[in-house]
């Protein structure tokens, strides 16, 4: 879909659109997302999406991913105006899509419930994200993300390249959401935010407090490794130690004497100390 036919989209808030409720994910504006379709509601709303001119589809979360048949009180208000780029049937009949976010939609009414749920939208307009204010928080944002990427190992570089060289808030804010934050009440919450900068500002503080966890969690692995460490040397030492006792025949000398009593007496209780002084 070229971007004149995506703005045509965005205008035709009249139109009645097949909904796709969504289990523990949510789908952004400026992402991409691979969804698998298998609920026989789903699979029929996505054929009547591919049918459209411009392959146009409602997703939205579920309020409780428990439920099988949601109905218009199970479904969050706020989704997502998505356009179809590719469609693959399985053999169990379920499908793969891959689907490309357009906008943030309001749900206004549910048209029809069977055989799968259409909807008519409203697009609300997006507060533009301009000016010095836009340009330190996207920076402030940036240099977030990485120091998280750092620590958290799981983007590839081309991942992180793409994400850092994004210099919008608008655009930042729905790609940070998308790749970063995994709990789907914050995803929603975040999908609920039409102002970028509140957005931005929102997934600052989630990056933030992940960092503060990471670095802890970071701290105590260290803490961890060096006692066990310093735990397998000691044992190491200990063995030597053994190892030349019995080499020289057990209190053969003054020295091995002492190097042992000084081992036990640090590492072991007074019960075997006395043993071993038998």
């Amino acid at each position: 879909m070229t971007e004149q036919e995506r703005q045509k989209v965005s205008l035709d808030t009249e139109e009645v659109y097949p909904l796709v409720a969504l289990k523990n994910m949510v789908v952004f504006p400026r992402t991409r997302m691979t969804l698998a379709i298998a609920r026989e509601k789903s699979v029929r709303a996505v054929e009547e999406a591919m049918m459209r001119p411009d392959r146009a589809l409602i997703t939205a979360p579920q309020r409780d991913p428990d439920i099988d048949d949601p109905q218009p009180k199970d479904i969050y208000d706020t989704g997502a105006l998505v356009e179809i780029t590719t469609m693959h049937r399985q053999q169990d009949g379920s499908l793969q899509v891959l689907l490309s976010g357009l906008h943030r939609v309001k749900i206004e009414e549910f048209f029809d419930l069977e055989p799968f749920m259409r909807v008519t939208i409203d697009i609300p307009q997006e507060p533009q994200a301009r000016g010095a204010q836009a340009d330190a928080l996207v920076r402030h944002a940036t240099n977030l993300f990485e120091h998280y990427a750092q620590l958290n190992r799981r983007f590839s570089v081309e991942d992180i390249n793409s994400i850092v060289a994004i210099k919008t808030a608008a655009r930042l804010s729905d790609m940070l959401a998308a790749h970063l934050v995994t709990d789907t009440q914050q995803q929603q919450d975040l999908l609920d935010t039409f102002d970028p900068l509140e957005r931005l500002e929102k997934i600052c503080v989630i990056m933030g407090n992940e960092i503060e966890i990471l670095e802890l969690e970071s701290t105590i692995r260290s803490r961890v490794r060096s006692q066990v460490d310093r735990t397998q040397k000691e044992y190491y030492l200990r063995e030597q130690l053994r190892a030349i006792q019995e080499e020289l025949g057990m209190e053969t000398t003054s020295e091995v004497e002492e190097l042992r009593a000084r081992v036990n007496e640090k590492h072991l209780p007074a019960e075997a100390m006395a043993k071993i002084r038998k």
